[in-house]
């Protein structure tokens, strides 16, 4: 489970680039590799440009949604498929 969380002032937590915090996600997960697994998927989903402008317009819920399921479309057709051949063989 993914939470988000738009902060209503935003907090100096010392960040790398210095800005401060406006949201956070939190992760609810049943093992460290299925965190792992959320915590990398997430990575991915905010350097797409789509969500990652959703996120920071804090979009509406469906907006948010939508941007998320378009990042695992593009997951998908990036997974190979169950016969190791990466979904290009014919």
């Amino acid at each position: 489970m993914v939470a988000l969380c738009f902060m209503e002032h935003a907090i100096e937590f010392g960040a790398l680039d210095g800005m401060p915090v406006h949201t956070l996600f939190a992760i609810v997960s049943p093992t460290v590799t299925a965190h792992l697994n959320l915590l990398s998927r997430l990575a991915f989903a905010l350097r797409h440009p789509g969500f990652s402008k959703t996120i920071a317009q804090q979009g509406s819920r469906d907006e948010i949604l939508e941007s998320a399921r378009e990042i695992d479309r593009l997951l998908l057709s990036r997974a190979p498929d169950k016969a190791g051949t990466g979904g290009d063989a014919p």
